[in-house]
């Protein structure tokens, strides 16, 4: 794999593997929705940002079973 290539790689790893950890750190079982986004600057040749988000959840200590959540939108005619 070409230097470059590698580099890209290894920074995409690194912020989802940060991100990774702040959601263990905070008791999580998994994340969802996640997205990434990458920006290139023009302020430097070979500069790139890796940006990951997403939203931490952990399963009911309890053992409860959760329901699929539901959205009902009611419309007044």
């Amino acid at each position: 794999m070409p230097i470059t290539n590698r580099g890209v790689y290894e920074a995409r790893e690194l912020a989802l593997t940060r991100m990774q950890t702040e959601a263990s750190q905070v008791g999580a079982t998994g994340i969802v929705g996640v997205s990434w986004s990458v920006h290139n600057f023009v302020w430097g040749e070979h500069a790139t940002e890796f940006f990951a988000t997403g939203t931490a959840i952990r399963k009911p200590s309890d053992g409860r079973r959760m329901t699929a959540p539901t959205f009902t939108l009611a419309f007044d005619t």
